[in-house]
């Protein structure tokens, strides 16, 4: 394409969802009993056992286009690209559910899980943020995409110019590549951060 035909800047948005909550039951009289129940019950990461995970999937694309076109002797070149679109996307965030820690653990434990379980929250709650920045890079990804087609009627070169557009985004944006990327993404964070909290307790 010689130079860009569109004129100003079309808008493609990342827009978060829903971030729902699943949880797995655990007890314990100890930290280290309740650190047990999570190697057994909790979500696993790379074959590894963790208190809490964050998955997030690209649920749909709103679509929206804008058109332009340039006559070339009896055919018209149509360009499409999209505009006023939306990623959307959803996050479950995985946490470990312990009811009865009141009663089951000293004082002092229960202090140590109360700050342990925020540190989890806190941490999944980083990884939402973080799958949230990696889609809004994806919306700049589909922002700049363009398709062209020609054909002797302008409207349908502009709508194969369409078609054109949408096979691009379809083979950028599969369900295999998306979970590639965010799982990517997350790796990056828990690089630089850790996987959250540690339960330091003593071993018995």
């Amino acid at each position: 394409m010689a130079g860009d035909p569109f004129k100003g800047k079309n808008v493609v948005t990342a827009e978060k969802g829903s971030v729902s909550t699943s949880t797995y039951t655990i007890t314990g009289t100890t930290l280290q009993e309740v650190y047990n129940e999570i190697q057994k019950k909790g979500p696993t990461i790379d074959g590894k056992a963790y208190a809490g995970s964050t998955k997030c999937v690209l649920k749909g694309f709103d679509e929206g286009y804008e058109y332009a076109s340039e006559e070339d002797d009896d055919q018209f070149k149509g360009y499409a690209r999209f505009n006023k679109a939306k990623l959307k996307f959803d996050c479950v965030i995985t946490l470990p559910k312990f009811d009865d820690y009141k009663s089951k653990l000293s004082d002092e434990d229960q202090k140590a899980w109360e700050t342990y379980y925020s540190g989890v929250v806190s941490h999944e709650n980083d990884h939402v943020a973080d799958y949230a920045a990696e889609v809004g890079r994806w919306a700049t990804e589909v922002a700049a995409m363009r398709g062209e087609g020609t054909a002797k009627d302008e409207k349908k070169a502009q709508a194969a110019a369409k078609t054109d557009v949408g096979k691009e985004f379809a083979k950028v944006f599969t369900p295999a590549n998306n979970e590639k990327r965010l799982k990517a993404s997350a790796k990056k964070l828990d690089g630089s951060t850790g996987h959250g909290p540690t339960l330091k307790f003593t071993k018995s």
